[in-house]
């Protein structure tokens, strides 16, 4: 089965103080204050239903609106990654679920962290969601950055087997074209592959 390629449109992320961000990371986990953003994905093959990238934004102080790239190196330095990661799934599946209910089904992609694939639980938990939720599994999409799971492609490959067997997608993203990515193809069943942005043309970081 070959992967789908698309190119999406990033943007920039804005820097803030380490120990302040922590707390609002904890703080925004505790009461549930982040936001979703959703950008729409245009597939290069065309046709299908809507795809949207799932965006991680949360507001400080002042209004200041922080990135998910601003956001999770300061959660992995804290032992936050996951608890985001599970909120930002829960959260996606539930809009997945509303779509499918008004008769508008969509597609998600969702960036989740290397240490999602390290959760003995994650996909237990994530099927407990999908069935509470009622949602169609095959319109969440989990997104891995390449070079994460060049580092670690037996538990990668692993992890993209166990989503299959919940009808969830895997999606390698900032891939770009060398040996060991091509390689990582053959062991990791990814459906979808997001180009890096050196080789689109677009210049910016990951939303």
């Amino acid at each position: 089965k070959r992967a789908q390629l698309f190119q999406v449109a990033v943007t920039s992320t804005v820097d803030g103080d380490d120990a302040e961000l922590t707390e609002l990371i904890r703080a925004a986990l505790k009461h549930d204050q982040f936001q979703l953003l959703y950008q729409p994905i245009a597939s290069l093959r065309g046709g299908g239903e809507a795809q949207f990238e799932v965006l991680l934004r949360l507001r400080g102080d002042g209004g200041k609106l922080y990135t998910g790239s601003a956001l999770m190196p300061i959660a992995e330095r804290a032992g936050l990654t996951q608890g985001i990661d599970r909120w930002v799934l829960s959260r996606a599946l539930m809009v997945i679920a509303e779509r499918q209910r008004d008769g508008h089904p969509l597609r998600l992609f969702v960036s989740q962290s290397i240490e999602s694939i390290n959760d003995a639980q994650r996909a237990s938990w994530l099927k407990q969601v999908i069935d509470t939720r009622r949602a169609n599994a095959e319109h969440l999409v989990i997104q891995l950055r390449t070079p994460d799971a060049v580092s670690r492609v037996r538990q990668t490959a692993f992890f993209a087997e166990q989503m299959k067997s919940l009808g969830v997608k895997i999606c390698l993203s900032q891939f770009e074209p060398t040996m060991a990515n091509f390689q990582l193809l053959q062991h990791v069943a990814a459906e979808f592959v997001k180009i890096s942005p050196r080789f689109t043309g677009v210049d910016g970081q990951t939303p």
